[in-house]
């Protein structure tokens, strides 16, 4: 069974909180990585970040890591606004500069997506059995 695609690209920018600039900051960053127990950007874990919906062209990504990268920073840092320039001026489905292409696949869709695919047509037959049994 396929699952739906989306027929459009899809552009991330994910980020990962790195520990450096100032004392608290890095403290910060220990606790934030310690609760999610991956990397983050303070708010998300960067693992979420990524794909979004099935696309059938796949998608692109640039990811910031650095001691001044945090979920409330994206639009402030020059490195992810000259990302989002440059993400906005190039034509759909060209490479963009300073970011990395992959396939968007269902292998990369997680332990979540592969529930569901197993579960759909089971949630589909309920469904109907349901609606039948209404008449």
């Amino acid at each position: 069974m396929r699952l739906c695609h989306l027929k459009n690209h899809l552009v991330v920018i994910e980020g990962d909180s790195e520990a450096g600039a100032k004392f608290w900051r890095s403290v910060l960053v220990v606790l934030s990585n310690l609760y999610y127990r991956e990397e983050n950007d303070f708010v998300v874990n960067t693992s979420s970040m990524r794909y979004g919906a099935l696309r059938d062209f796949g998608l692109q990504f640039f990811r910031s890591q650095d001691e001044t990268t945090s979920h409330f920073n994206y639009f402030k840092n020059q490195n992810t606004r000259d990302a989002i320039l440059d993400a906005i001026l190039t034509p759909a489905g060209l490479a963009i500069n300073r970011f990395e292409q992959r396939n968007s696949s269902e292998i990369d869709r997680g332990v979540f997506i592969d529930l569901f695919k197993n579960t759909k047509l089971y949630l589909m037959r309920r469904l109907l059995v349901k609606s039948q049994s209404s008449y």
